[in-house]
């Protein structure tokens, strides 16, 4: 099975889905990725998808998330979270919340997602 970071698309939002477990190593390839998109077009509003086969963090990835969010503390405008798997959601609510300015909301669907991210 395929693990880490899947960039669905990057216009108009930053749209990624995540499977399997992640590691440190999904997060050296995403956050260049986040890097080029912030020097490109300034604040992002992104979707975060859990994919029904999402199984959580490595400790390393955990790691990097922290980092990620404290490096860009002012450069998320808002952060939807989407999946049917709510005991992932309010994880990552919980866990990055006190690490980034930006608006977090959780969505059953994409297109709720997107509605509101485009609001």
């Amino acid at each position: 099975m395929s693990t880490g970071f899947e960039i669905v698309t990057k216009q108009p939002h930053l749209h990624l889905r995540l499977s399997g477990r992640l590691t440190a190593d999904d997060y050296h390839g995403l956050a260049p990725v986040v890097d080029q998109e912030l020097a490109d077009r300034g604040p992002l509003r992104m979707i975060v998808e859990l994919s029904e086969a999402f199984e959580g963090w490595t400790a390393g990835a955990a790691w990097q998330d922290l980092k990620l969010n404290l490096d860009h503390w002012n450069d998320f405008d808002r952060i939807a979270i989407v999946g049917d798997l709510a005991k992932w959601q309010e994880m990552m609510v919980r866990f990055t919340s006190p690490f980034t300015k930006a608006e977090l909301k959780t969505f059953a669907s994409v297109e709720d997602a997107t509605t509101w991210l485009d609001g």
